[in-house]
């Protein structure tokens, strides 16, 4: 028998098997690659998934807690569609939109029995005594209420001697519910409302920075305060209203368009509810777009309620839109 003494490959074989094998682990390192990517950008989809749940938890506590037993229903709450700067510090939105909530202080303590421009006179309980509780009113925001007008003021000046307090526009009066502008009322317009004391918050979106913060009013001047930053990577904010009017069933029915009951929620659309009285809403829509780094992710173009499309290269985002219903009010759909 005749044993070969060729024990290893031909350098023709040798080439061949050396470039098989580079083809396979090119193959190999690209689909490790791509996984990773998809892995990595998936990861970023759950962290901003989570990031939403959170900052939605957050509005669900915040916003059913607005209002109170003696402020009536659109008295607590103004959003500002494609908002614009205005006083306070608050720039342009860049067509996002503004939330602000009032939540009640405390029960009112005093009526209101003459008022005059700027000066409401209160109720005395002895002669000798002023309906003002001890709790400092002086430069304390307020809502004053007559049936179904109401004003956001701002107490500029005590006077326990004659039982007055003098006011001014409060920072949401352009959510005011008056027959004409207040300062233009007639005499004693105000008689039998009572001030209420509240708390004031402004939901914002800052649109270079994309930092969603709460700006709380406190403070000597009617528009000064102190601003919080809530979360961060936050590419748009955007706010529909619920009214039950149509008909007026406890079912605020939702299509999309400007045919249904729900104000800022059509895209494309300028919507506008006429006749419709701020008493009837019943439901608020926070819409939000938060997103992470992704450098191997394309642009991505969403669309939130009556909102823009946001063009935002190399970032995984997420968007969504939560309906939160307000205090004291039953079950909506």
């Amino acid at each position: 028998m005749k044993i070969s003494n060729q024990l290893g490959l031909t350098l023709g074989e040798l080439i061949l098997a050396m470039g098989i094998s580079s083809i396979t682990i090119m193959v190999a390192s690209t689909f490790s690659v791509s996984t990773f990517r998809s892995l990595r950008t998936a990861g970023q989809r759950v962290d901003v998934g989570i990031d939403l749940l959170m900052i939605n938890n957050f509005f669900a506590g915040k916003i059913p807690s607005s209002g109170g037993p003696n402020l009536p229903f659109g008295s607590f709450i103004m959003i500002e569609d494609d908002c614009k700067s205005r006083p306070g510090g608050f720039p342009d939105c860049d067509n996002s939109d503004r939330l602000s909530l009032v939540e009640q202080d405390g029960a009112p303590t005093c009526s209101v029995i003459a008022s005059q421009l700027n000066i409401l006179n209160l109720e005395r309980p002895t002669p000798n005594t002023c309906c003002l509780d001890g709790r400092d009113h002086l430069n304390r925001h307020i809502v004053l209420t007559n049936g179904a007008n109401f004003a956001q003021l701002f107490i500029t000046r005590v006077n326990i001697g004659a039982c007055a307090i003098e006011v001014a526009a409060g920072p949401l009066a352009g959510n005011d519910n008056l027959p004409q502008p207040w300062v233009n009322l007639p005499a004693n317009f105000w008689v039998g409302a009572q001030p209420v004391l509240v708390h004031i918050d402004t939901y914002w979106l800052d649109r270079e920075a994309y930092i969603l913060s709460r700006f709380h009013y406190t403070g000597a001047d009617r528009r000064g305060g102190e601003n919080f930053q809530i979360i961060d990577r936050v590419y748009d904010f955007q706010v529909a209203a619920g009214y039950d009017f149509k008909p007026a069933d406890g079912t605020l029915t939702d299509t999309g368009d400007d045919n249904d009951e729900w104000l800022y929620n059509a895209p494309n659309t300028a919507e506008v509810f006429n006749d419709v009285p701020q008493s009837l809403i019943r439901m608020i829509s926070i819409g939000l777009l938060l997103g992470a780094p992704a450098p191997d992710t394309n642009s991505v173009s969403n669309t939130l309620l009556n909102g823009p499309r946001r063009e935002i290269p190399k970032t995984a985002v997420r968007g969504r839109a939560t309906k939160f219903a307000l205090r004291s009010t039953a079950v909506f759909q």
